[in-house]
């Protein structure tokens, strides 16, 4: 896991994936809500405050950079256990949490992954 460039919109990472490498972007919540509208090609619900989403087409999660820091490793969390999920689709429900298990558990162990959680906590806006 590296971090990659820093833009005006963006701070972007590198996490392994489950079948290949995924690109973690910490993005304004503007930024965000535009990409989703983009990429999912539907309105966000009135009731509903995005604060990140995994794009399976652009292989990439997104993550809104303004939430609380622990918000922001709970959202690439929740967003990664969807990347499990769909990436899983075709299997039982014991393969997928055997999918989401592993997975899980080669982040903890991976240093690189909590360097980037870490970094991703302590983002200064």
């Amino acid at each position: 896991m590296s971090p990659s460039k820093r833009t005006a919109n963006e701070l972007k990472y590198t996490i392994p994936g489950l079948f290949h490498p995924i690109d973690v972007h910490l993005v304004s919540r503007r930024y965000l809500n535009t990409k989703y509208r983009a990429i999912a090609k539907k309105p966000i619900p009135r009731s509903e405050i995005l604060n990140g989403f995994y794009s399976h087409e652009k292989n990439k999660i997104y993550i809104c950079k303004e939430l609380a820091k622990e918000r922001r490793s709970h959202t690439l969390l929740h967003e990664i256990v969807h990347m499990i999920l769909e990436e899983s689709a075709d299997y039982s429900e014991e393969v997928k949490c055997d999918n989401i298990g592993a997975y899980l558990l080669n982040l903890i162990l991976d240093d690189s992954f909590r360097t980037t959680l870490n970094k991703i906590e302590n983002l200064h806006l």
